[in-house]
């Protein structure tokens, strides 16, 4: 194309003044144009982009730039011109799928020392996976009395128990209500015993009233008459100061304190000096239980299918405390508990504390395993007023229908 110079400069065509040489590429440098003789041009090639030792021309961006800016390169590795390259004892050696050359051997790699993950998530197999905030944490304080502590799986925080709450005159032992115990640290000195009501040492005398025919004396520790011999149980301890003149007793083992000796103590667990018997089993009062509970169960089961547990239970007159544990058959799904009753699957009892003497029916509901066997049972304990526990009675155990 020939472009007219201005007429008051002159007439002629200027081949070059468009610079029909440059290419529009700027690493190579910008192209000249030269008229020739003939009315024509010649084309001379430009001065190339001259860039840094570490630099490259960047035709896109117009300028020189760094490769390896920007570019991370893992330990034994270096960039050259935007690539890595292992460099030193690797730089010839090729390792498996999961494996890295180190110091010229290849080791395995742990696809997570390269990821980083949030606060609330872990590395696992190289990928970043949510952890469950309660996965680490124990929070049982090892106190069964102030209730179970649980972990909120939204937080990760340790959430109190329910506390085990005991009427007036009982103290929590071991999670379960228990008469207070008054006389455990007070020591009387001889002839005198602890008062459980009180807490007061009184003078223990269970022979002031006694008169003995003859040749018989009252037993200082029981109350009871006894022959006058030195040693009527040949047991070498002097029926004076023997805890149990009756009965053969070498050790004078009295694990209640109550000077009554293990081998004739109608209840050799619990303090009862004056060894009362109300109904005359064997058994003292302090100790007896009275089996007021009753579990009724269907008569057959159906696997898979509900099925209801009563448990019928009539408290002794006065009672103040009821607790009530039910044991099902494992691998049984339990729901639908009334009276506010509770499911502890850790030890898979179902359980019920009330704070009244009432005669009530309480009730929960079973889903039998899918593959149950010919016979599944039951075990429960019921305890008034923190005494020694009784069993459930009535139904134990519960067979599988015909043809299921």
């Amino acid at each position: 194309m020939c472009t007219m110079l201005p007429l008051s400069l002159t007439a002629a065509c200027d081949p070059c003044l468009d610079n029909p040489c440059n290419d529009g590429l700027f690493c190579n440098g910008t192209e000249v144009c030269a008229p020739d003789t003939e009315g024509g041009f010649i084309c001379a090639d430009g001065t190339p982009v001259g860039c840094a030792a570490n630099e490259v021309c960047d035709e896109s961006a117009g300028s020189c730039l760094d490769p390896c800016q920007g570019v991370t390169c893992v330990a034994g590795e270096e960039c050259l011109e935007g690539v890595c390259h292992v460099t030193g004892p690797c730089a010839d050696v090729t390792c498996r799928d999961g494996e890295q050359c180190a110091n010229g051997a290849c080791v395995a790699v742990d696809p997570c020392s390269v990821v980083t993950c949030s606060d609330s998530e872990e590395c696992v197999n190289g990928r970043c996976v949510r952890v469950a905030p309660c996965d680490d944490v124990i929070c049982d304080d090892g106190n069964s009395c102030n209730g179970v502590e649980t972990c909120d799986a939204r937080t990760g925080e340790c959430v109190d128990g329910q506390p085990v709450i005991c009427g007036e005159g009982f103290e929590c032992v071991d999670g379960k209500c228990a008469r207070s115990d008054l006389c455990k640290d007070v020591d009387c000195h001889a002839g005198f015993v602890c008062d459980r009501d009180t807490g007061a040492c009184v003078e223990y005398r269970p022979c002031l009233d006694i008169i003995c025919r003859q040749g018989f004396t009252c037993d200082p520790h029981t109350g009871e008459c006894v022959e006058d011999d030195e040693d009527p149980d040949d047991d070498g301890v002097l029926s004076s100061v023997d805890n149990c003149p009756a009965k053969s007793n070498s050790d004078q083992a009295d694990s209640d304190a109550d000077a009554v000796g293990d081998v004739c103590d109608n209840c050799p667990d619990d303090w009862n000096p004056d060894q009362l018997d109300s109904d005359g089993d064997g058994t003292g009062d302090v100790c007896q239980i009275h089996e007021a509970a009753a579990r009724t169960l269907p008569a057959c089961y159906q696997p898979s299918a509900p099925l209801t547990v009563n448990i019928r239970v009539t408290p002794p007159s006065g009672t103040l405390i009821v607790g009530i544990e039910d044991t099902p058959p494992s691998g049984w799904t339990v729901s639908n508990i009334s009276d506010d009753g509770s499911w502890n699957p850790d030890n898979g009892k179902v359980k019920w504390y009330f704070i009244d003497g009432d005669a009530r029916t309480v009730t929960y509901e079973l889903v039998p395993a899918s593959e149950g066997s010919e016979s599944a049972c039951f075990t429960g304990n019921v305890n008034f007023d923190g005494g020694a526990n009784g069993e459930v009675a009535g139904s134990a155990c519960v067979a599988k229908c015909s043809g299921a």
